[in-house]
């Protein structure tokens, strides 16, 4: 195969992405845009939950404009949005309705939660740095007992945890 580069503020990143036409489609298409976006309704945002998390993990930032959650999901987005779809949510009502204890929050909603895990996993680490942010981000994607399939299986081999196989 040939190799392709994506190039982004003049750095180039090597396509690591599915080699059949549609998912390279697929993928340049998530490379164009923004790496998250702010949504200040509910309805966008369940728009956005309802396109993406059956099938995506999904990180949404809860916190003001230009807040640490903001801060760390802009800078981590723009790393990982191949792995992850990234949001933030800014409104104060909707903050206080949907963010754990109605605060400043990062959390992840995974789409292949089994029926003992919680669907959405809370950061709480008490620093919100990138490298944080970073290392907890595939340790909490991986489910309990998942599918290995060709759309799982980068997010499994980036994680340390133990595995097993089961076939049947």
């Amino acid at each position: 195969y040939p190799t392709l580069y994506i190039f982004r503020n003049g750095e180039k990143q090597e396509y690591n992405g599915p080699r059949e036409y549609q998912g390279i489609v697929d993928y340049m298409k998530g490379q164009a845009g923004p790496s998250f976006k702010v949504y200040a309704t509910a309805a966008e945002l369940d728009a956005f939950l309802k396109e993406h998390a059956d099938k995506n993990v999904v990180v949404i930032g809860y916190g003001p404009k230009d807040g640490a959650a903001e801060k760390v999901i802009k800078s981590v987005s723009a790393t990982q949005r191949e792995n992850y779809r990234f949001a933030v949510v800014n409104n104060e009502e909707l903050i206080a309705a949907r963010a754990p204890k109605g605060a400043e929050s990062i959390v992840m909603i995974k789409p292949f939660a089994g029926k003992d895990e919680k669907d959405q996993l809370l950061f709480t680490d008490k620093q919100w740095t990138n490298s944080d942010v970073l290392s907890w981000l595939p340790k909490a994607a991986i489910p309990l007992a998942g599918v290995y399939d060709t759309d799982s299986a980068k997010r499994y081999a980036a994680n340390p945890l133990p595995r097993f196989t089961l076939l049947v």
